[in-house]
């Protein structure tokens, strides 16, 4: 928010709603993390996790089931340039909201992609 700079009040109002629903869906997968065995279903949908799944996992076949919460939020970290090596501790905040965003530009590509399809 700092980093907008936004001349007015009422605008830095209309963004703080508009990202509000953001870091609401990004902390409930975050608060998932220490359980292993959720789903995140909960959090993801159908297509967000599968999408999720086929940009980063890209030697693994897709699995019928969605995998853990623990994996989408590293997932989602990895898309935002997270390096997940033994000395890298959690993600920071800002690199699974630059993962989100990129996970959302997919989603929508696919999601045309998969509207234009349905009419040929």
């Amino acid at each position: 928010m700092e980093r907008q700079r936004f001349q007015t009040v009422e605008n830095l109002e209309r963004m703080l709603v508009i990202t509000a629903f953001l870091t609401v869906r990004l902390l409930q997968l975050r608060e998932r993390l220490d359980a292993p065995i959720d789903a995140p279903e909960t959090v993801l949908s159908k297509d967000e996790w599968k999408v999720l799944w086929l940009s980063t996992e890209h030697n693994h076949p897709l699995p019928k089931m969605p995998p853990s919460a623990h994996w989408a939020f590293y997932a989602i970290a990895k898309l935002g340039g997270f390096a997940d090596t033994k000395c890298t501790g959690r993600p920071s905040w800002d690199t699974v909201w630059h993962g989100w965003f990129r996970l959302r530009e997919r989603i929508n590509g696919y999601q045309l992609s998969k509207s234009v399809f349905a009419e040929l």
